[in-house]
């Protein structure tokens, strides 16, 4: 995946997401490789370690994402995470 696209899914910023890389890297959650057709490109993916991570704290994640949507109802995440969306897009 792309530095692009990881930004795009996680709604982050390419800077912020750039900052990221060399400690997620370091700590072995990632690994990155340049593009051979287009050295400006870096491609991450996760490693091992990376998706026993994520993988173990997904279940806190969604408990919390869960109350969340308990709290504000479905129309108010939905507007909640459309918010976001717009606040992840302005410029810094």
């Amino acid at each position: 995946m792309s530095v692009g696209e990881l930004a795009t899914s996680t709604a982050l910023l390419g800077p912020s997401i750039a900052r990221m890389l060399p400690v997620l890297d370091e700590r072995g959650l990632i690994s990155r490789t340049i593009d051979p057709a287009d050295a400006r490109r870096v491609e991450c993916s996760a490693t091992d370690l990376g998706r026993k991570t994520v993988a173990s704290v997904a279940d806190e994640l969604r408990r919390q994402y869960e109350r969340i949507e308990e709290t504000l109802g479905a129309d108010g995440l939905a507007t909640l995470t459309e918010l976001l969306g717009r606040l992840a897009m302005l410029e810094p």
